[in-house]
């Protein structure tokens, strides 16, 4: 899911969405717009 935007029911309300990155066996989840910065 790309913008939280629900494309079919059940779903009505949109839902927040967070830019996600991988690396090896980590995975960084994004709380802010600080993350697309190269935060970390």
């Amino acid at each position: 899911m790309k913008t939280g935007k629900p494309t079919s029911l059940p779903a009505t309300e949109p839902i927040a969405v967070h830019t996600v990155q991988i690396e090896g066996d980590d995975v960084y989840v994004a709380l802010s717009d600080s993350f697309k910065q190269g935060e970390k």
